[in-house]
């Protein structure tokens, strides 16, 4: 056994005999066990500890004493890491409440309850109400914790370095709601602050400050700057690696992180072993029927999709799909991603309809949860678009595809791999609706903007030139 888990559960086991099993002291004995477990990836025993420490508060200091909300937050975030977010919010809601009564609107604790059920509304797709929350604790810990607390130049000192760090973990957490919802532009300047507060305050080489690259990396490559992305995903895994061991669930997020970025630079055989490392680490650490696992499924499946291996991805997709529906619910924005992955596979392999039910399946969910503008709802209207446009219902799918165009200039800008795609897309159906100038004139704007941004030589521009050639 583990030297300081043996400690720990010593002092358990000691706080029992001399002060009985439901004194608030062997409560905090049960905390500090529980928390080391949960960092060493060991959830099931952590739950049980929180959860006991839980029972011995509430009974000893009453259902609304502050260390109860620090209890009820224990447990609850184990509830959300264990893939029960029903579970766990009513446990969240309760310790804000509790927090907000006996604390104030303005204390750290009920910034960190603010933080934790604004994550928990995050991962079930309730991105507006989660946002809320976030500026909220973000505001009160810039207020409360920063650097012009009334105290000694000593003190001041020892208050900013934890004010910053807590900072910045409110500034990644809004930040990556931002991602999620769409405004990149915004999230990027809240990632960015936040990773540079971590390497000052936590070194280069902390695991927090891994987790800000990791935020920073996945946005970059969703901006389409892929090369700027590899290197602080790169450094990220490093982190992960090095700090945390090989066999940690940050490391499978790196290596999830790393293999996909390998995958859209088109370089499949050497994101293929990241990948599959990653889903070995999910299944053996976290279970086969988690939410995070299911990530690692969907993930895998697109890079074995684009390498030509449809049968080899669709059962992939298909256990995700079943996982996220079940964890998550039949509208969250991560059961919508694995819908329109596997909607697109289907039509790949020549089953149009099917496709076209999961792609419509996914844009409804988008829109639902993430909005009319989000970026996942615009890739959703271009697949559903083009599926329609297969299967010849071309007024149909221009609706779809103009909505979409739209969607991609107001959030990407009009100079961008995302809207040139979309263009693409208008451009080939209006072609074919006989609409021969409207055509060439999306078809030579997405050239345009590749040629630029992607360089002549690019397939993907070499492709939009030939449909455009096609109508001379």
């Amino acid at each position: 056994m583990d030297p300081k888990m043996a400690t720990l559960e010593q002092a358990v086991a000691d706080s029992e005999r001399e002060l009985g099993p439901d004194h608030p002291d062997t409560a905090r004995s049960l905390d500090r066990l529980g928390l080391s477990l949960r960092a060493g990836g060991e959830l099931a025993g952590a739950r049980s500890a929180h959860e006991r420490a839980l029972a011995i508060r509430e009974r000893a200091l009453g259902p609304d004493h502050p260390d109860v909300a620090t209890s009820l937050n224990h447990v609850g975030m184990l509830l959300r890491a264990g893939g029960e977010p029903a579970a766990a919010r009513p446990l969240l809601e309760r310790a804000l409440a509790i927090s907000e009564r006996e604390l104030g609107p303005d204390h750290p604790d009920t910034a960190r309850s603010l933080s934790n059920l604004a994550l928990l509304l995050q991962d079930q797709g309730e991105l507006a109400a989660a946002r809320r929350l976030f500026e909220r604790a973000l505001a009160i810990r810039e207020r409360v914790l920063g650097p012009d607390h009334p105290q000694t130049a000593a003190s001041r000192r020892a208050l900013r370095r934890g004010s910053d760090r807590r900072a910045a973990t409110s500034q990644t957490n809004l930040g990556a709601l931002l991602h999620e919802q769409g405004d990149l532009r915004a999230a990027r300047a809240h990632l960015e602050r936040a990773l540079a507060v971590r390497e000052q305050v936590l070194g280069p080489d902390h695991p927090s400050t891994a987790a800000s690259l990791s935020r920073l990396g996945a946005l970059l490559r969703d901006l389409g700057d892929l090369e700027a992305a590899r290197l602080p995903l790169e450094r990220a895994l490093a982190i992960y690696e090095t700090a945390l061991g090989p066999d940690d669930p940050g490391t499978a997020r790196g290596l999830n992180d790393l293999g996909c970025l390998l995958r859209d630079l088109g370089d499949l055989p050497a994101g293929r072993p990241y990948l599959e490392r990653a889903l070995a680490l999910d299944e053996r650490v976290l279970g086969p029927d988690h939410p995070i696992t299911a990530t690692a499924l969907n993930n895998l499946a697109l890079l074995l999709q684009d390498a030509g291996d449809l049968a080899g991805a669709r059962p992939l997709y298909e256990r995700a799909l079943a996982i996220r529906e079940r964890a998550l619910g039949p509208d969250h924005p991560d059961t919508a991603t694995t819908l329109n992955n596997l909607g697109w596979l289907l039509r790949e392999v020549g089953e149009p309809e099917a496709a076209l039910a999961h792609l419509r399946r996914a844009t409804i969910a988008y829109e639902k949860t993430l909005g009319a503008d989000h970026p996942n709802t615009a890739n959703g209207a271009v697949n559903v678009g083009t599926v329609l446009h297969d299967l010849g219902r071309l007024e149909a799918a221009r609706d779809y595809l103009e909505r979409a165009l739209v969607a991609r200039e107001r959030v990407f800008g009009p100079q961008d791999v995302h809207t040139a795609a979309a263009h693409s897309s208008l451009g080939r159906l209006l072609r074919d609706l006989g609409e021969t100038g409207p055509a060439r004139d999306h078809l030579g704007r997405a050239v345009a903007i590749l040629e630029e941004l992607r360089g002549p030589d690019h397939p993907d521009a070499e492709a939009v030139r030939q449909s455009l050639e096609s109508l001379a």
